[in-house]
């Protein structure tokens, strides 16, 4: 017979409850895994709704949990304040981002894959309106989705390679989003919007400039290189699609994005391509490659009213 001290019962007892608690660690290590938050903040797509909204970063955190087997919850922004908040916060892991709030750099984000597009010009961004003469619109309202604080430089320095101040030349209004703006146009409330070339029922005003499609990035730090990988191998398995123009995501490099952000921070001129009319550009307009700084002023301060 064996004889057991009352020392012996302890240890064993501990032993047990350790054992207890750490076996579900140990068997089944994901359970304990951290749970993720993907983000949706894209301005610069033209979901139908909010509930359209929210259905695709619903649908793309369920894939993801199901390919990471781990819990991964789904939150839609509408207003870039809300989404930097909670980003500042620590409460977004990756998020689907649009090209121009990605290219301001706030804060650090990994790209790891890129919105595809369905067909060939879909980031090709101009003026649209019911007229194409851009002189018919001089003081007009122009309606713009705001899609990060590098959207009033884009405008002028990209699309209209400083050669126009769309401040002084349109009456320019916000707009949360492209759906938003473009239904301020087709009710009437604006003569002309920025959007993409292809919006219908609409005519291009002046030549259009590509804007990379949306991203989708890495805005959590702590996440390792294994996190990271696996996280970007399911989303290219993700089907989507984002939108009518994009499907799901495809391997991307940071070039593109890159490039936009040089090119809405710094002044450059550049011939652009404008209908037969007094704001005409002369053929012989001289390409200036100087990279002068970019002065951006306060949003407060020029003169766009929501």
């Amino acid at each position: 017979m064996t004889v057991f001290s009352a020392q012996g019962r302890r240890v064993g007892t501990l032993a047990l409850v350790l054992g207890l608690v750490l076996w579900p660690a140990v068997v089944g290590g994901q359970s304990a895994a951290k749970p993720l938050t993907v983000a949706l903040y894209a301005p610069d797509v033209a979901f139908a709704s909010s509930a359209a909204r929210y259905a695709y970063v619903t649908a793309l955190a369920a894939h993801l949990g199901k390919a990471l087997q781990r819990p991964v919850a789904g939150r839609a922004y509408k207003q870039s304040g809300d989404f930097d908040r909670d980003w500042r916060a620590g409460r977004i892991s990756v998020a689907v981002v649009g090209s121009l709030k990605l290219a301001a750099g706030a804060r650090e984000a990994r790209v790891i894959a890129s919105a595809a597009p369905r067909r060939t010009g879909v980031g090709d961004w101009t003026i649209m309106s019911a007229t194409a003469d851009l002189a018919r619109l001089k003081n007009q309202v122009l309606q713009v989705p705001m899609m990060g604080p590098l959207t009033p430089a884009f405008l002028r320095y990209v699309l209209f390679a400083d050669q126009l101040d769309p401040r002084s030349y349109f009456k320019l209004r916000l707009a949360p989003d492209l759906a938003a703006a473009v239904a301020a146009v087709r009710l009437g409330r604006a003569a002309a919007v920025l959007a993409p070339a292809g919006t219908a029922g609409l005519r291009a005003v002046i030549g259009p400039v590509e804007l990379p499609p949306p991203v989708l990035a890495v805005l959590d730090p702590g996440l390792s290189a294994a996190e990271v990988q696996a996280i970007r191998q399911a989303a290219l398995a993700f089907a989507g699609p984002l939108s009518a123009e994009y499907g799901g995501f495809r391997v991307s490099g940071t070039e593109a994005y890159r490039a936009l952000a040089a090119a809405a921070r710094r002044r450059q001129r550049a011939v652009v391509l404008l209908p037969v009319g007094p704001e005409r550009l002369a053929p012989e307009a001289v390409v200036d490659t100087r990279r002068l700084a970019c002065d951006l002023e306060p949003l407060d301060e020029a003169l766009w009213v929501p």
